[in-house]
């Protein structure tokens, strides 16, 4: 009987779970190629278990955009304030969806912390957040990590659709690919099975949060459901019959769009990597054996990334916020994943 290839995976996310402060909680892991599942465990939780995904919800809510595209509902260089009159009152510059999905939009987050969810005096709604936030530099002059530019996706969304952003993605996306636990509001249907986020107090009101359904960080997802995404993208934006994606769309998403656009400030977020639409490129992270993946991280530790040459796709899904601030390096499992290729 031979061994599984992706052991070493396994045993590596294995170790990483523990009960002090500087191990995960708990984690699922799976790894599928465009034919099906090939292996998911669990790490003190269920593989059913539910977690929040904080930012990996951020590809997600671009292929929603992108779907409107190649439909010809919308284009990239139109402008923010053609969907929201009131946006951009107080700019000189144009502000576009391209802008918003590619993290150069210069859109001011700092007027309201939607990540903590905290809205100052006067400020009662993402929207007011959105229309009252100044420019922080020109449009597309720098990349700049901005969660505040999704509350104007979700807009965007809603205005060409006229439909709620969860009817979108679940109509579009999740009741095509069979996702049935992906939504911002899983952790009610199914309580026990969602995985609390630790390491919150202090830093985030997460009941707050979690009523916000914030489209930079607010889905919940399985193992299983982000490997069926995984899944369709591997095989060109197309899982079982339903495609949610054609195949050069999603090609022109995961393509760099920020080359030669400066960061404002040495962040993590862009260290070695460029934007595609809304998908991260480690295309120059020199201390990855590979840089040809796509993919997203979340807040709470969360991990979804495919692999197109290689043909595979990996999930983590953990619940400890920061975890690298505790010395946990989850950055270390793609060399870890590349070895087992």
């Amino acid at each position: 009987m031979c061994q599984n290839p992706f052991a070493p995976l396994f045993d590596y996310v294995r170790a990483l779970v523990g009960d002090s402060p500087a191990r995960l909680p708990s984690a699922v892991l799976g790894v599928a190629d465009a034919n099906g599942v090939i292996e998911v465990q669990a790490f003190r939780a269920r593989e059913d278990s539910i977690y929040l995904l904080f930012s990996v919800t951020k590809p997600i809510i671009g292929i929603a955009v992108a779907q409107l595209w190649e439909r010809g509902q919308i284009g990239l260089y139109d402008s923010l304030q053609r969907y929201i009159p009131d946006f951009g009152q107080t700019r000189s510059d144009t502000v576009t969806i391209w802008h918003l999905l590619t993290h150069t939009s210069g859109i001011d987050q700092s007027v309201a912390d939607l990540v903590r969810q905290t809205l100052p005096e006067g400020i009662l709604t993402p929207h007011q957040a959105l229309v009252s936030a100044p420019a922080q530099f020109p449009a597309g002059a720098y990349k700049l990590y901005n969660n505040l530019a999704f509350v104007g996706l979700q807009e965007v969304i809603e205005a060409v659709t006229g439909q709620p952003l969860e009817a979108v993605l679940a109509q579009q996306i999740f009741e095509p690919l069979g996702m049935r636990d992906t939504s911002f509001v899983a952790h009610e249907a199914a309580p026990d099975r969602t995985m609390p986020t630790h390491g919150t107090e202090g830093v985030l009101d997460y009941p707050r949060y979690l009523r916000l359904k914030t489209p930079a960080g607010g889905l919940f997802s399985t193992a299983a459901d982000l490997l069926a995404l995984g899944r369709a993208l591997l095989n060109g934006g197309a899982l079982n019959g339903k495609r949610i994606l054609a195949p050069l769309t999603l090609r022109a998403m995961t393509t760099p769009h920020t080359t030669g656009i400066p960061p404002l400030k040495k962040g993590e977020e862009f260290i070695g990597s460029e934007v595609g639409l809304t998908w991260m490129l480690p295309v120059s992270h020199m201390d990855y054996i590979v840089r040809t993946q796509y993919g997203h991280d979340g807040w709470g530790g969360c991990m979804f990334w495919v692999y197109p040459e290689q043909g595979v796709c990996f999930v983590l899904l953990t619940n400890l916020l920061s975890p690298e601030r505790r010395g946990v390096m989850l950055d270390r499992l793609h060399n870890v994943f590349a070895a087992c290729l």
